[in-house]
């Protein structure tokens, strides 16, 4: 506020004038990271949102994910999200569910962007964006269903199952071979391997059978 006061010289009242000092600290908003990784067996991913210079307000943050491999609900918690970054305060970490399953498959991303906040303006799209690795944490283990098979002679083939510990996300090729004990391969006792068995994707057994030659001999 400026004051006038009255000059002797001029016949004048006090007389008021209002100046506005415009505030120009409109602090930046952005990720505190371009990328982080998580394993998926942990329960969240943690990112933080930071602000260049601290506001007098509280600012609302509408952050969005983005399905590149990974799938929102299925691999994590779907958005958008909404974190408040307290007035006074440059940073506030939020964090995102990760969906631990059973899949064998490869590590899968997603990309969270800020699409609003109630005050200051963001950083232009392309660099303000955070890209989250979940690290897949499943293995596969072959196994027959059991450890021994029994078969008359005369009965045809043997059949084995194969059973994988989880399922995948690829198509799993497995070679069975064979080695003999008492009985003989090569058409002399049954067909000797080696054998190409498959698994779909996503299938978890698939059998195998392997012929056996019935012959007289006691």
């Amino acid at each position: 506020i400026i004051l006038l006061s009255t000059c002797l010289s001029l016949k004048t009242g006090i007389s008021l004038a209002v100046v506005r000092i415009v505030d120009n600290d409109e602090p930046l908003i952005c990720f505190n990271e371009s990328s982080v990784s998580v394993n998926e067996d942990q329960e969240s991913a943690t990112v933080t949102i930071t602000l260049t210079n601290p506001s007098s307000i509280d600012i609302l943050v509408t952050v969005a994910a983005i399905d590149r491999s990974a799938i929102r609900v299925n691999d994590y918690g779907a958005g958008p999200f909404t974190v408040t970054i307290p007035a006074g305060v440059t940073s506030v970490p939020f964090s995102i569910s990760i969906i631990n399953d059973d899949i064998f498959e490869e590590d899968e991303q997603f990309t969270l962007s800020i699409e609003f906040s109630s005050s200051p303006r963001r950083l232009d799209h392309q660099e303000c964006v955070l890209n989250v690795t979940i690290v897949d944490n499943d293995w596969l283990i072959m196994n027959f269903n059991q450890s021994s098979y029994s078969v008359d002679e005369n009965s045809g083939p043997v059949q084995l199952i194969l059973l994988l510990s989880n399922p995948s996300s690829f198509v799993e090729n497995v070679q069975v071979t064979t080695s003999d004990i008492t009985a003989t391969g090569f058409a002399v006792d049954y067909i000797s391997g080696p054998y190409s068995v498959t698994f779909p994707i996503g299938s978890t057994i698939v059998s195998l059978d392997i012929a056996i030659i019935d012959d007289s001999v006691l």
